[in-house]
């Protein structure tokens, strides 16, 4: 800043010489120190900036970032943090597997719940490796819905098998009986039962001929069916199990009068009638087995509707008669016998 001011005071310097007189002599000389300025270096304008009143930041070396000391706690508390994970996640997954294998006892839903929970704090204390957390909660919440689905299959069974009345029901009733001590067993008399006949335990039976109609009265509604004709079919199948002697189909049609199963949790209205609904013996009293040949085959039907259809039969003897037995559950009056002689 000095050599400024020295620049400043030359030119001032400068400019006074220019204008001052070009006299000479001694006379010049006097005029020449009476009319120059007083002009005082020492009271020249002098510019208040200095160094000490310049802009200083505020930045200093105590206000920087200082980095946080390591903290060699941390890798322990994150390290102890992780062990915690992973014991809870094992045993989640112990947990869930033993409540999956007992999950048919009630102990099985206590430690499929036990093993969730565990897994979700796991999941929640290491982020990075939850892998056993994931599996324990997975394999726990599986076996929880399966034991759900067992007991609830078990209780809707229960339940429609008539539920606590239908245990009361089935419970045996205790048969208390007072005995005479003193009674002499040497002078009790036991009666005589009397044996049934061989007649009275075989139950009635009805025979029937092709083309009658044979009308069935069924705790499920009624129907008719009729054997319409019995022939014999050269036909036979390369693949079948059997080779019988004779192959005899047997022509019939029926009816739905008012035939409908109407249970709880099932509802059918049509009716289908094939030779699994007949047991069949030939003239020596064996029982024969369908015999898979093409052949024509009835529709299922609902109540005001017919259809018709055939049967095909393996037979291995040479009398032309067979004894067609209806086999119905639902039907529970006399037996009934179709005799069939072409």
């Amino acid at each position: 800043m000095d050599s400024k001011n020295q620049s400043m005071q030359a030119a001032a310097a400068q400019d006074y010489r220019e204008v001052q007189p070009q006299n000479t002599g001694a006379a010049g000389q006097a005029q020449a120190t009476a009319a120059q300025p007083q002009y005082n270096t020492e009271t020249a304008y002098q510019p208040q900036y200095t160094a000490e009143t310049a802009y200083q930041p505020q930045y200093t070396a105590e206000t920087a970032y200082q980095p946080r000391p390591y903290d060699s706690s941390l890798d322990d508390y994150y390290e102890e943090e992780y062990r915690t994970a992973r014991n809870l996640g094992a045993a989640a997954l112990g947990l869930s597997i033993g409540g999956f294998i007992t999950g048919w006892f009630g102990l099985g839903l206590l430690l499929d719940l036990v093993a969730i929970i565990l897994g979700a704090i796991s999941i929640n204390k290491n982020r990075y490796k939850k892998g056993l957390g994931i599996a324990a909660i997975s394999v726990a919440s599986v076996g929880f819905l399966l034991t759900m689905l067992v007991y609830g299959f078990a209780f809707n069974e229960w339940k429609e098998n008539g539920g606590l009345s239908g245990l009361l029901e089935d419970e045996p009733v205790a048969v208390t009986q007072d005995y005479d001590y003193d009674t002499d067993y040497d002078e009790l008399v036991v009666p005589e039962t009397q044996p049934q006949s061989d007649t009275a335990k075989v139950k009635e039976k009805l025979h029937y001929s092709v083309g009658d109609t044979v009308t069935v009265q069924t705790e499920n509604g009624d129907y008719a069916f009729k054997i319409t004709g019995v022939s014999e079919t050269a036909e036979r199948n390369q693949y079948a199990d059997s080779d019988p002697d004779r192959v005899v189909l047997i022509d019939y049609e029926y009816e739905n009068i008012s035939y409908v199963i109407d249970y709880d949790n099932y509802y059918n209205d049509k009716l289908y009638m094939s030779s699994s609904d007949f047991e069949f013996y030939d003239a020596d009293g064996h029982s024969m087995d369908d015999y898979p040949i093409s052949y024509e085959y009835p529709h299922s039907i609902t109540p005001g509707h017919k259809t018709s259809g055939q049967m095909a039969l393996g037979l291995n003897n040479d009398s032309n008669y067979i004894e067609m037995e209806l086999d119905d559950y639902g039907y529970k009056g006399p037996g009934i016998i179709i005799d069939l002689d072409w």
